[in-house]
């Protein structure tokens, strides 16, 4: 795997249950806490459920990261093959306000991809005291690498986290003129929409 210059981070693929369950040793269930209970997320996840999502992750057959320093989990990433994603047959707003489904016929129709080559970008963060530094686009070129050559990639951010979008189409990725607005629990207890564009990275 790749060392990241001028840094001992490097970065790992948990393709075994060893290596998910040295992951889980390392950290990977908090920092991922840390990375979601910051403002706007805001999220409040337990460490169980956080737990079981990694592993859920993990039994879809998807392709997860992990970034280290000095042993511990700093940053990681997961993509799923799209037929096992949560997105798959979720519903979206267009631009123009209609409710479409996300699924085969709007994939090909809308999307220009063939949801069964393509994959779900469900996961990927980074501690906010490691960022700046290119970790995660580290973690993109090696998902990238892993992953298909053909294989268009599908992923949601929320609106509010600008830097985020605007990182993502630095890598290539589209907004495709599809939103949600899924609810999640908050730090404060309540459960809010958190506003999320659709965005799509056209392997070319």
């Amino acid at each position: 795997m790749p060392q990241l210059q001028s840094t001992p981070i490097a970065i790992e693929r948990l393709d075994s249950s060893e290596r998910l369950d040295a992951a889980f040793a390392a950290g990977l269930v908090e920092v991922y806490r840390d990375v979601f209970a910051e403002s706007p997320s805001c999220h409040d996840s337990p460490l169980e459920r956080i737990q079981r999502m990694w592993q859920q992750h993990y039994e879809s057959d998807s392709k997860i990261l992990i970034a280290k320093d000095l042993g511990k989990a700093i940053a990681f990433a997961a993509t799923v093959p799209f037929p096992r994603a949560y997105l798959n047959g979720t519903t979206a707003v267009t631009d123009g306000g209609e409710t479409v489904t996300i699924d085969e016929k709007l994939c090909g129709d809308r999307l220009g991809i063939d949801p069964f080559h393509a994959c779900y970008l469900a996961d990927i963060g980074t501690h906010p005291a490691y960022r700046v530094r290119g970790i995660a686009t580290a973690l993109w070129r090696e998902t990238l690498c892993w992953l298909p050559e053909d294989s268009p990639i599908v992923l949601r951010v929320t609106q509010a986290k600008q830097n985020a979008v605007r990182l993502y189409q630095s890598w290539g990725f589209e907004l495709v003129g599809l939103s949600q607005y899924p609810q999640y629990k908050k730090i404060n207890g309540y459960l809010e929409i958190e506003p999320k564009h659709v965005m799509v990275y056209y392997r070319k």
